[in-house]
């Protein structure tokens, strides 16, 4: 035993485990017993020199006694992924062998689905009771799942007799205030229970423009002033307002290759999927644009292009005839 370890059985409890492993139940179910993991169970085996079953002796088989197991798990209040992984079965196996002994389990969103017929009928239940717990009771499902399945049907959700709409404008004005008082995107988030980047977003969804942002970004250790370097050695900036109707979708928070900027504000347009900035001297940190140049697709590194007759270096593409 490795130094300062201690066993989390004691010797009569290593005997237990030894007895129950050798009458055939699995190691996650002897640990769960304990309230522990299968690990400690797997000590007290390696402890006594005992062999751990093949996997296909240790696979759960459906027998009588296994099966009534499942059925006295299920009553105990157990789910049928607990019970599974219990077992050492799958949920699936669970789910039917409950089924056949006349039990219904609890199906989550991710098993449960609803064919046309049954999506009218819910329709006009939730049209009668109004209640998605309510449903989720008599479907043996999540009310999320039913939430979800009236959504796709174009059924528009209410509570207490409204639609719920958490950014109203007495939130949306507390946001702004919040925002101008220069409380942090975590702090804000955190009160209203939405991720620092949600907030982020919504900031900008109502107009607030990257100039009003830079100064709580100043506040931030972190800050770099709109400027750093990926993991690929190339320039990212934080790109302005103005500008952003050359550059497309963002990156990073609003961040985008320096060089493809460069090129953009040259060209006066966004660059194409299939167009390539190439630094022609090789250093992909600068982004002047004597240094750039544009390209059709992937390019070699450290190479440029020139006519091959007269070596100038004034190339453009031409239309095929």
């Amino acid at each position: 035993m490795p130094r300062g370890a201690k066993p989390f059985f004691t010797a009569d409890q290593d005997q237990e485990v030894i007895r129950r492993y050798a009458a055939g139940e699995t190691l996650r179910a002897i640990g769960a017993s304990y309230g522990v993991s299968m690990v400690p169970v797997q000590a007290v085996l390696k402890r006594h020199g005992i062999e751990r079953r093949q996997l296909a002796d240790y696979r759960w088989k459906p027998t009588p006694e296994n099966r009534a197991e499942l059925v006295r798990l299920w009553r105990s209040g157990l789910g049928v992924q607990t019970i599974a992984r219990t077992v050492g079965t799958s949920n699936d196996n669970v789910s039917r062998y409950l089924r056949e002994e006349g039990i219904q389990p609890r199906l989550g969103a991710r098993r449960r689905r609803f064919n046309g017929d049954e999506v009218t009928a819910l329709i006009a239940e939730y049209a009668e009771t109004g209640s998605l717990a309510e449903l989720g009771r008599r479907h043996g499902c999540s009310h999320v799942l039913i939430r979800n399945t009236l959504k796709r049907a174009g059924v528009k959700i209410t509570y207490n007799g409204h639609e719920p709409k958490f950014w109203t404008e007495e939130r949306i004005q507390w946001l702004r205030e919040q925002h101008l008082a220069g409380r942090a995107l975590a702090d804000i988030g955190h009160e209203v229970g939405y991720a620092p980047s949600a907030i982020g977003r919504k900031l900008l969804d109502l107009g607030i423009r990257s100039a009003e942002l830079q100064p709580k970004r100043d506040w931030s250790p972190a800050w770099k002033g709109g400027r750093t370097v990926d993991s690929n050695g190339y320039v990212r900036v934080l790109v302005a307002d103005d500008e952003r109707h050359l550059v497309g979708r963002t990156i990073s928070g609003g961040y985008v290759l320096e060089h493809r900027l460069v090129m953009a504000r040259q060209l006066g347009r966004p660059l194409l999927k299939t167009e390539t900035v190439h630094h022609v001297n090789g250093n992909k940190q600068d982004n002047s644009p004597e240094n750039l140049q544009l390209r059709q697709g992937n390019h070699g590194k450290g190479v440029f292009l020139r006519c091959a007759d007269c070596g100038s270096h004034n190339v453009e593409a031409a239309p095929l005839t």
